[in-house]
């Protein structure tokens, strides 16, 4: 069971595509840490009956409240079956490291967990600016490799929107000199037309080309680029998986708590009348039916997409909300860029089983959160 809480929406970034603060204006205009407290979470948490959890601390910037965070890690730091994870953008990681070590060290190996907004630096300079505007680079660089080198588990969650298509080749070389791969997540909520996003999908096609070659040259495993692995797996949120809004509303994913849209609450955690094991498990059932792809992308070529349940949603015309939900043909501009990554992949793969086979990858390669 996996529980998102936003536990905070105060950020100290600014950054450019961050959907809190286009969306609601959360990292901007509306500053907060949660209203819920440490017992209503307890209170939840005894109310599902599925042992194994895993609490994922968003924001915001979730350190900007780690006091809560703390609170909640140390209420639970007995039970071997409840794990923690922060998506963070790694500011906050060089002050808090020996708490955080200690923290490792108690709740013992694979227990904590530390996701990194990094989007590769010709990218970051752009997209990642601190509040005053300079660039959050070399300083979440620094916080990164030190925590690594520390010991915390931690690895590089990356961006890239179509108008940086064009400095996606130098995101890639600059991430993997860092993490196990580059694996960025596009613009799921792009409004950018046809015409518009041609022209980045041509310089999309560039960058493919040059990471390709690279990875051709230097016989890497495809997967270090993250588009070039092959899969089409439908995301499954909703199925044992709920976020925690900063008012205690329920919805099936972090993605759906950052949207202007009551469309997707299924509760709130202060409702003392609801049966939560019964919601999840009603709600699971929902979301696991609408695992069905539609036929559009049973008929696609491309070997590799990301499909999000809350960008389709948006994105859908369909009357009912299922039929919005697994409208995942709705986000052509997503597919158009997978259709482009298709070309240089299949281009890639032809070419490494012509010259002896595709290398295994010796290092692990973990999916990220998006």
């Amino acid at each position: 069971m996996v529980i998102d809480i936003n536990v905070t929406s105060t950020c100290n970034l600014a950054c450019t595509y961050c959907s809190e603060g286009f969306e609601c204006g959360l990292s901007t205009e509306f500053e907060e840490n949660t209203s819920i407290t440490l017992d209503d979470i307890t209170n939840y948490m005894a109310k599902i009956k599925d042992p194994h959890k895993d609490i994922y601390f968003w924001g915001g910037e979730p350190f900007v409240n780690f006091d809560w965070c703390k609170g909640v890690m140390n209420r639970f730091a007995h039970d071997k079956n409840i794990n923690f994870f922060f998506y963070t953008n790694g500011i906050y990681l060089k002050k808090y490291m020996n708490e955080l070590l200690d923290f490792q060290e108690r709740l013992g190996p694979d227990r904590l967990k530390f996701q990194i907004s990094y989007d590769g630096k010709a990218v970051n300079d752009i997209t990642r600016p601190d509040k005053k505007g300079n660039p959050s680079t070399e300083m979440i660089k620094t916080n990164y490799l030190a925590a690594k080198a520390a010991g915390l588990n931690v690895n590089i969650k990356s961006v890239i929107t179509a108008n940086n298509f064009k400095h996606i080749f130098e995101a890639f070389k600059d991430v993997i000199e860092m993490d196990a791969n580059y694996f960025p997540t596009p613009d799921l909520y792009s409004t950018l037309n046809e015409f518009e996003l041609q022209i980045c999908l041509n310089e999309l096609k560039e960058g493919l080309q040059k990471i390709a070659k690279y990875i051709y040259k230097n016989n890497l495993p495809p997967e270090r680029f993250g588009w070039f692995m092959q899969s089409r797996a439908l995301c499954s949120s909703g199925i044992n998986y709920t976020s925690i809004d900063l008012n205690g509303d329920i919805s099936p994913c972090h993605g759906c708590m950052y949207k202007d849209s009551d469309d997707h609450v299924m509760g709130n955690i202060n409702d003392p009348t609801l049966d939560f094991d019964k919601v999840i498990e009603e709600y699971s059932a929902m979301y696991r039916d609408a695992l069905v792809e539609p036929l559009d992308c049973q008929n696609c070529d491309a070997q590799f997409c990301m499909k999000c349940n809350a960008a389709s949603y948006e994105k859908s015309e369909k009357e009912t909300y299922i039929e919005k939900w697994a409208d995942h043909g709705a986000n052509w501009q997503v597919c158009k860029v997978f259709k482009q990554n298709e070309v240089i992949h299949h281009a890639l793969r032809t070419a490494m089983q012509g010259s002896g086979g595709i290398p295994v990858s010796t290092v692990p390669i973990e999916v990220p959160v998006f």
